[in-house]
């Protein structure tokens, strides 16, 4: 059932996901009116039926029972723009090559967007960003991806992923069982995003509230930013719920994110005047950005913010995937365990080299 919900609740978040793992890929194309899907209402085409199913296992139900009845590929109608959904790898594939190298969120999703982060002095985020602006953010982020830069987070990352074991050694049932499982890979997808942007080591498994605040808001920024962008844009009239509640996480976000920063600049700082600042310990984005000194300190905090945001959900629906799959093929993890082991031997902990 955890699997069924995050397969559709990526479909509902971005329309076009390859999900479907056990089927051949389609090859044949259709043009856009020949694509099943629900009919619509006038004007407003499907917006009222997808309102009427908002919370998330509303929705998640929404958009299964819709694959089951039009299949991997049916079509939705929200004021007369089309939105296509698709659940099939092979199709999907090449919908994403097809975009070209400057992709479209939108023209009118790009505009609400860019209406509400000025309305409340908020930077345009990257991830609702597409064309140009797209490609100018994408380029400042591509260099701190780069093998040697993945090298120096191997360490941290090892460490972060021993805590998620540790936690459900420490909470799982005497049958092996582990309750809210995609919770705890929310908090261990968290500490990872947290520890890439940041490098900020926040152990959610273990309480503190303003760490529990931070995770709240970045999975809030997201899934807020669903119901904003699935809504009629009344909240250019009047403050509307899903409006304030995305307003309200993203500036949580960001505030946090800057007394981070500021630390970080700060020891920054006095490293580089007393002579002790080591750039190789330096692994989070906003310290590379920072020490490059080509972003300013407000463009560097919202890219890391918006790392930190989009890394959540798609950490952790992936490990959710994958965990899957492999508890479904014992031999596989028999496999996978073989490979692993004769790679690291008695050690625990891999190296970069280990994982090339």
């Amino acid at each position: 059932m955890a699997m069924l919900k995050a397969k559709s609740r990526l479909i509902s978040r971005f329309g076009v996901a390859g999900l479907c793992t056990n089927q051949p890929p389609l090859v044949q194309s259709r043009p856009l009116d020949a694509i099943p899907g629900p009919r619509g209402w006038p004007l407003v085409g499907n917006i009222p039926d997808l309102a009427k199913n908002m919370s998330k296992a509303g929705k998640d139900n929404y958009f299964y029972k819709l694959h089951e009845q039009y299949g991997k590929i049916f079509k939705l109608n929200f004021f007369g723009s089309p939105l296509v959904s698709v659940a099939d790898p092979g199709a999907a594939a090449k919908v994403f090559r097809a975009e070209g190298k400057l992709p479209s969120r939108g023209e009118v999703f790009e505009k609400n967007m860019m209406w509400i982060h000025d309305k409340n002095n908020l930077p345009y985020p990257m991830f609702a960003s597409g064309g140009e602006p797209w490609k100018e953010t994408r380029s400042n982020t591509s260099k701190q991806v780069i093998p040697r830069r993945v090298a120096e987070l191997t360490t941290g990352t090892s460490e972060i992923a021993d805590n998620l074991f540790n936690y459900l050694c420490a909470k799982r049932s005497a049958d092996g069982y582990v309750n809210r499982m995609e919770e705890v890979l929310m908090k261990w997808a968290f500490q990872g995003a947290a520890y890439f942007a940041f490098n900020e080591r926040l152990n959610t498994f273990e309480y503190n509230e303003e760490n529990q605040k931070f995770q709240d808001a970045a999975i809030a920024m997201i899934e807020c930013l669903s119901k904003v962008s699935n809504a009629l844009p009344l909240y250019k009239l009047f403050p509307t719920k899903p409006y304030k509640e995305y307003v309200n996480s993203v500036k949580q976000v960001y505030s946090r994110g800057k007394v981070i920063m500021d630390r970080k600049y700060n020891e920054i700082l006095k490293g580089l005047e007393d002579g002790t600042f080591d750039e190789s310990k330096a692994v989070g984005l906003v310290e590379h950005w920072l020490v490059e000194g080509k972003l300013s300190k407000e463009v560097a905090l919202m890219l890391s913010c918006d790392m930190l945001a989009v890394g959540i959900d798609t950490t952790s629906n992936t490990a959710s995937f994958m965990l899957h799959e492999v508890a479904k093929h014992p031999k596989v993890q028999e496999e996978l365990h073989k490979e692993v082991t004769s790679v690291l031997g008695d050690r625990t902990t891999p190296t970069f080299d280990d994982l090339q």
